[in-house]
């Protein structure tokens, strides 16, 4: 019985060593990209939202009858979206691919069918100004800190082209849009590389940005007052 328990402890400790040892890409998996949302496309308006690795949606057919579809997040990261579309009385197949300007680039049927579309945010009266101040904690030079809405490449680079130095701070403005919910942040520094935090709830009370290395690797923090 003894011979049985320290197995039994054996294996739960080798168990325990595998999961901390897995790959954090498999932690975070399906994470990444965020398909919810409007999205202007060569179809028409394409609505979309998002539970876990499905998506649904309805669009626009011919300009006034919404066609639907339904489809399943295929890769790790959330870029490759697959399913079926139906308009009246037929259906079909469909891909969609997320590309580095925020827009996706698909297919219906066959790849020579596209289906493209670009992600809509917000009109002009929901973005602010957002004023905060950035701390560099870091053992490192900010060269660069920019942002944008999740899922975007349309970057604003916050510092103005100068660099902030480790142990200082400024205080930066830049544009905050209320329709967007979250964003991802990309810091430069001086190591000679970059750090993309993705999906960051950016909040209008947020004054100021912590950034700092913990276990070799650059991290922020935000916080009010």
């Amino acid at each position: 019985m003894q011979f049985y328990k320290g197995k039994v402890g054996f294996f739960t400790l080798l168990i325990a060593l595998v999961v901390l040892c897995m790959p954090i890409e498999n932690v975070h998996a399906l994470a990444c990209q965020e398909w919810s949302g409007v999205w202007l496309t060569n179809h028409g308006e394409m609505k979309l939202r998002q539970d876990g690795e499905t998506v649904s949606g309805t669009y626009y057919v011919n300009n006034e009858s919404n066609g639907r579809f339904e489809g399943v997040i295929v890769d790790e990261w959330g870029f490759i979206l697959r399913g079926k579309y139906y308009e009246d009385m037929h259906a079909g197949i469909f891909e969609f691919r997320i590309v580095e300007n925020g827009s996706f680039q698909g297919w219906f049927n066959s790849r020579d069918n596209v289906w493209t579309g670009n992600r809509m945010y917000g009109s002009c009266s929901e973005v602010e100004p957002q004023e905060m101040t950035i701390l560099n904690n870091s053992p490192y030079h900010i060269t660069a800190l920019f942002v944008c809405p999740a899922n975007s490449e349309e970057w604003q680079e916050v510092l103005g082209g100068t660099e902030l130095s480790c142990g200082k701070q400024r205080n930066v403005i830049f544009n905050l849009d209320n329709s967007v919910c979250k964003w991802d942040i990309k810091v430069v520094d001086s190591s000679g590389n970059f750090t993309v935090f993705q999906k960051q709830q950016i909040k209008q009370e947020f004054t100021s940005m912590d950034y700092y290395y913990k276990n070799g690797s650059g991290c922020i923090r935000f916080a009010v007052g």
